[in-house]
């Protein structure tokens, strides 16, 4: 929800992600294609990095209008 508001916060990258569902020992697990090994078009975006300090004051200001 907050990279709604605020997409300058957050460094995002467009990577191909699928679920595993065949694998032995992976089953379940969340799969990510961040090298782009697969050949697979991206399918979603992954943030990859936030701005620590803007979320904190972000939601600081908006716990405060709850007082």
């Amino acid at each position: 929800m907050t990279r709604l508001v605020m997409p300058e916060l957050f460094e995002c990258e467009s990577v191909w992600m699928d679920v595993e569902t065949q694998g032995a020992l992976t089953t379940g697990m969340t799969v990510v294609d961040r090298y782009h090994v697969t050949g697979n078009l991206a399918n979603t975006e992954v943030a990859m990095a936030v701005d620590r300090a803007g979320f904190l004051n972000l939601l600081c200001d908006c716990l405060r209008q709850y007082d």
